[in-house]
């Protein structure tokens, strides 16, 4: 056999392994695809507007209180897509070992779980013959949603009058109990990305 079909033999088998590569890489990148998600604009806008149908079948809020700075853009676009003006309260949510909100103490109610603070304005907690919708972008465990509804309960708020929503809900939080009552999308993992990034920010 001379050297010229010895090189195309080689050449034909690092053709082949090539293209074995590109379809396992290929079916892997779709594998990972359908784990992960990553929503644009568009569609947390078409969210958001499936959500203001979904709470107003529940109820009419007076005040909403979103836990977290993630939570208050998608409140900021829920308000928008509302014919009511509502008056909106934003929490702080940091990691349970920031100490950052020690100065908040004053006029802010300090709720410590498992893993985070969550600065609660006293402002807000005054207001408990409103009607109230708890918002948040999302909810992974549930925790600190399920937290602040207790701390709201505890302060004299009526259930009756409180509605959690969020736009993003774990089928791991619907299935504890701790999911919100209302939610565009239910997901079984947290590999999903918002514009602003991962939903597994702080407050979840």
């Amino acid at each position: 056999m001379d050297i010229y079909k010895i090189l195309s033999i080689v050449s034909s088998l690092v053709g082949l392994v090539g293209l074995g590569g590109t379809v396992y890489f290929g079916l892997e990148a779709r594998k990972l695809q359908k784990r992960l998600r990553r929503f644009e604009w568009s569609d947390v806008e078409v969210g958001v507007k499936q959500l203001v149908r979904k709470v107003k079948g529940q109820l009419d809020p007076d005040i909403i209180l979103t836990i977290s700075a993630l939570g208050a853009i998608v409140a900021g676009l829920f308000i928008v897509h509302r014919p009511e003006l509502t008056p909106l309260y934003s929490g702080i949510t940091l990691k349970k070992a920031d100490e950052r909100l020690a100065s908040f103490q004053v006029d802010h109610h300090i709720l410590v779980t498992s893993k985070w603070k969550i600065a609660i304005p006293e402002a807000f907690l005054r207001q408990k013959g409103k009607k109230v919708l708890v918002f948040d972008d999302a909810v992974v465990t549930g925790d600190a949603m399920s937290n602040v509804l207790n701390l709201l309960i505890e302060r004299g708020f009526t259930r009756a009058n409180l509605v959690t929503a969020a736009l993003i809900a774990t089928d791991a939080a619907i299935r504890s109990e701790k999911g919100p009552d209302a939610y565009w999308l239910k997901v079984d993992n947290s590999d999903l990305y918002f514009p602003w990034g991962n939903i597994m920010g702080p407050g979840y």
